[in-house]
């Protein structure tokens, strides 16, 4: 039940979004098209509101300035819902609010109460834009501001604001701009950093550390793929798991040093001669486990006993020894079971290939190989 509440609470975002798939996009992506999608719904239902007031008002001279202003919302809107052009999106919106602003100085408007509009745009252009697009389109707004208040185009407007005024005004703009941009500037690095942090934490958490393979907790990533892989379409896959023999005996001559120099040697020479679409993972202490995708049955035995042989074949140089090392391997063909009754299996399986003597091949319903 609260699996169902969780995706009907996603679905009116989704939609607001043209439906797209929110746990794919990236998490910047996804903050700027939930604040396109906000700012793009909030204008145009408010240039709407202001047009139907105006009609029922019979005030004439604001009726196709905000008409033209519903409209570009609704494009916009339309762009941003069924063509994702976010950008064309947000400079058709902020395009209409600038026009309708600007029409209201020009016109008159409400005195004094006009021009404030143009100071929401700095920091919604940065956020929704970013730094290099919202500079892009802000400058050439500004640009107009400045035409708007100079002379002799202000001689012209209906409503006239003092040289001193206009010069606060023009330079108030400019430092909101310059604070949206810093802060804009400031919160992109931060994110950018913490992204990069993320990034590594995720490596660290999925990562084992002395021999560089996934360890167990990136397996059951890679496990839930195959798996359903296999139940939508069939596509096999099989897992082994292989278990250094003697290896305590190792770290009781040699030390654990060379304990550590053979782990790494044999994840080598494993991955060496895995395939593409394979995967390898230290499981733990001496044990490792493998993901063959789409391969099962004798193909899968075959790569176990190749990677065996491998194994065998060569030994680990350690100061000036050569430490010669045999693997145990189990391999089951992947079923619709969960992940841990498929590591029990598998399990059961390399403890027979211990019982047989070790550095043998079990698999399912096998004799040693």
């Amino acid at each position: 039940m609260a699996r169902k509440q969780h995706t009907h609470s996603r679905l009116p975002l989704a939609w607001l979004l043209g439906q797209r798939e929110l746990g794919r996009i990236p998490q910047e992506q996804r903050l700027r098209y939930v604040a396109c999608t906000i700012i793009c719904v909030i204008a145009t239902c408010m240039f709407a509101l202001m047009l139907a007031i105006n009609i029922m008002e019979e005030n004439h001279f604001l009726i196709l300035p905000l008409g033209a202003a519903t409209l570009a919302g609704l494009l916009s809107y339309v762009q941003l819902h069924f063509f994702h052009n976010q950008k064309i999106a947000l400079f058709g919106i902020f395009s209409a609010l600038f026009l309708l602003s600007a029409y209201l100085v020009i016109s008159g408007g409400i005195p004094w109460g006009s021009v404030i509009w143009f100071f929401i745009y700095p920091s919604a252009m940065m956020f929704c834009m970013g730094l290099r697009l919202g500079s892009l389109v802000f400058l050439p707004f500004f640009g107009c501001i400045i035409i708007l208040f100079s002379w002799p185009v202000h001689d012209l407007l209906p409503l006239r604001y003092s040289a001193s005024y206009r010069l606060r005004y023009i330079i108030a703009l400019a430092g909101a701009f310059a604070f949206a941009w810093l802060s804009e500037y400031v919160r992109a690095k931060a994110y950018q950093r913490l992204t990069t942090l993320t990034g590594q934490l995720e490596t660290h958490a999925f990562t084992d550390y002395l021999t560089g393979l996934r360890n167990r907790r990136a397996f059951y990533g890679e496990f839930a793929r195959v798996q359903a892989a296999f139940t939508r379409n069939g596509k096999p896959f099989s897992i082994i798991m292989a278990d250094l023999d003697h290896f305590k005996a190792i770290n009781d001559r040699y030390g654990h040093h060379c304990g550590d120099a053979v782990l790494q040697h044999v994840a080598d020479i494993i991955s060496s001669g895995l395939e593409k679409n394979d995967s390898l993972f230290r499981w733990g202490g001496e044990e490792f486990v493998i993901i063959l995708d789409g391969r099962h049955g004798q193909e899968a035995y075959e790569a176990a006993e190749k990677l065996r042989r491998a194994v065998e074949r060569v030994p680990c140089p350690y100061l000036d020894e050569k430490v010669h090392i045999t693997l145990s391997f189990g391999v089951h063909g992947g079923t619709a079971l969960p992940p841990d009754d498929h590591m029990d299996l598998v399990d059961r399986l390399l403890y027979l290939a211990k019982a047989a003597g070790r550095n043998k091949v079990v698999g399912d319903a096998w004799q040693p190989v």
